[in-house]
């Protein structure tokens, strides 16, 4: 609870509850605020009311999912499809999982004594692994299916077992920046201020492997509309450069700056924009018109393009 003084005057928040630069706790990041349970924990003999703040559950808002390289195969040969793909993994997904992971400390134990008890002794942590999933609404035109079969086939063709064989400008070499993407997850905290992301992970090497059922069946009287379920293979990074990293795009981001408040309708034609797009206000307080995943304008290192839109 903020100190409030007899005026009723409300101070932003209990100094007591929260510190900043807590980096020594558990490696969060310098400027992050973190609770102090030492001064504000509610479970012990009783109600801490004067520092409610430090017992503030934190809330996981859905994660942040964003493309950083695209297989170089698009990038350098056919950068419309590889604009669509980004696309679609950034704005399309009605579900990501499989993107969660931890850490594990294995043991190995040895007899202690004469009582059956066996001491532990830690010998390896291990991290571990992901298996990213994207479900998707089918799209006019079979599009969501039909992205994700050719990129399969570009990897290793059904019929050859050629890889890259119908990609424009020909085959490069079969390596993983090739054929793969990179992808951040950033977890932001409900402020969705930059330097307050709560933790981010990259997904390097990772590619689809499954693109689910075409959906063909006859069922008398029925019509469907069909879900894509897309597996794919990653392996994960995560660690303080990779926060570091995320805060950088987080920043070029500027989600907190989005207000849909003044977002126009379907038909306004003063303006022909799509209800999809968002205004950004700038220092002067003027409106930006700006896509709310086309914000950031960061270059990706692999292609040259811009990591956002793809172009």
């Amino acid at each position: 609870m903020a100190d409030s003084d007899f005026l009723g005057y409300v101070k932003p928040g209990n100094i007591d509850s929260l510190t900043q630069g807590a980096n020594q706790f558990g490696g969060v990041g310098a400027n992050t605020y973190v609770a102090r349970p030492d001064k504000g924990g509610q479970l012990g003999v009783g109600f801490n009311a004067a520092n409610i703040d430090a017992a503030t559950p934190l809330t996981f808002s859905p994660t942040f999912f964003i493309v950083l390289h695209l297989p170089t195969m698009y990038t350098k040969q056919n950068p419309e499809f590889a604009k669509m793909l980004k696309t679609i993994i950034e704005n399309c997904p009605k579900q990501i999982t499989g993107i969660d992971f931890g850490y594990n400390l294995e043991t190995q134990k040895t007899p202690t004594g004469h009582d059956g008890q066996e001491i532990a002794v830690p010998t390896k942590t291990k991290r571990s692994a992901v298996n990213p999933s994207m479900v998707f609404q089918e799209l006019t035109g079979n599009l969501i299916w039909n992205t994700f079969r050719q990129w399969i086939f570009d990897i290793n063709d059904p019929d050859t077992y050629a890889s890259m064989a119908h990609v424009k400008g020909g085959a490069q070499n079969f390596v993983s920046s090739a054929y793969s993407m990179t992808c951040m997850a950033i977890q932001f905290d409900p402020t969705m201020a930059p330097e307050q992301i709560i933790d981010a992970a990259i997904y390097s090497n990772m590619f689809p492997t499954t693109t689910d059922n075409i959906g063909f069946e006859r069922q008398i009287s029925t019509t469907n509309i069909r879900e894509r379920t897309i597996q794919f293979e990653a392996i994960v990074r995560h660690n303080a450069q990779v926060r570091s990293l995320a805060v950088q795009i987080a920043k070029e981001l500027q989600l907190a700056k989005a207000d849909y408040r003044y977002a126009v309708p379907e038909f306004d034609f003063a303006h022909a924009k799509q209800n999809t797009y968002a205004i950004y206000k700038n220092e002067e307080g003027n409106g930006i018109w700006k896509d709310s995943y086309a914000a950031a304008q960061y270059k990706s290192t692999d292609s040259g393009t811009d990591a956002t839109t793809g172009r």
